[in-house]
């Protein structure tokens, strides 16, 4: 099994967090148009996500503190299932110029949108039980229709990256796939947290992608008709 060979734990968590937000800081200090702030600003809030699980692993290997625990899990939870569902697909339409791409993104939008409150709701509703596995977090949560709420998130997450004109964004969609089925097919126990630390460590890339979006206009150039 893959979790032989891949620990998380809180250095793993703290290491991320560090990272991402140095090289999160100088992304959004290198913005050209508000349109890129929220690829921007990815690292920055994944950076705090994985700030979030590893003061969690240091509470539940120190004596868990229940209501301590509950707090942060829920704020783990918050990004994880009610932020990102909403942020993946409306940062994608930002910066997208296509009219038709622009529907369906609006789509997913609504998509994402529906997911986070549903999925929010269960997380207040029934507060989720975090439980330390040997190498990752199992984050028990209780929610009615799961499965086809998990096909929606993993739906808004990923498939904007592959409709958008610009293809250059691959670079952070396609590994993010790839992720998402390993984290799916060897950490099963533990899919959300192992997922989520997976893009956040992708989120790097984004700093290459929005380099060669300097390069190409954000919105359509028309070519004049030359004239003699």
């Amino acid at each position: 099994m893959l979790e032989v060979f891949i620990c998380f734990g809180p250095v793993a968590s703290f290491t991320a967090s560090s990272v991402l937000a140095a090289i999160g800081t100088a992304i959004l200090k290198n913005i050209r148009s508000q349109k890129e702030l929220l690829f921007a600003a990815f690292p920055m809030l994944f950076a705090l996500q994985q700030f979030f699980e590893g003061i969690i692993w240091l509470v539940i290997k120190n004596g868990p503190n229940e209501t301590l625990l509950r707090w942060l899990t829920f704020g783990y939870l918050t990004f994880a299932y009610s932020l990102w569902p909403i942020l993946c697909p409306l940062s994608v339409y930002n910066i997208e110029y296509d009219q038709k791409r622009r529907k369906i993104l609006r789509r997913l939008i609504l998509l994402g949108v529906i997911a986070s409150c549903y999925l929010l709701f269960f997380v207040i509703k029934n507060p989720a039980h975090t439980i330390a596995l040997p190498c990752s977090i199992h984050y028990e949560t209780f929610v009615v229709g799961a499965p086809l709420f998990t096909g929606i998130y993993i739906l808004v997450t990923i498939f904007p990256y592959f409709i958008s004109s610009h293809r250059s964004i691959l670079i952070f969609g396609i590994p993010n796939l790839i992720f998402c089925l390993v984290a799916y097919f060897f950490y099963r126990a533990a899919f959300i947290s192992v997922w989520c630390f997976f893009a956040a460590v992708l989120s790097i890339t984004l700093y290459v992608f929005l380099r060669k979006l300097h390069h190409q206009p954000i919105l359509p150039i028309p070519l004049k008709p030359y004239q003699n």
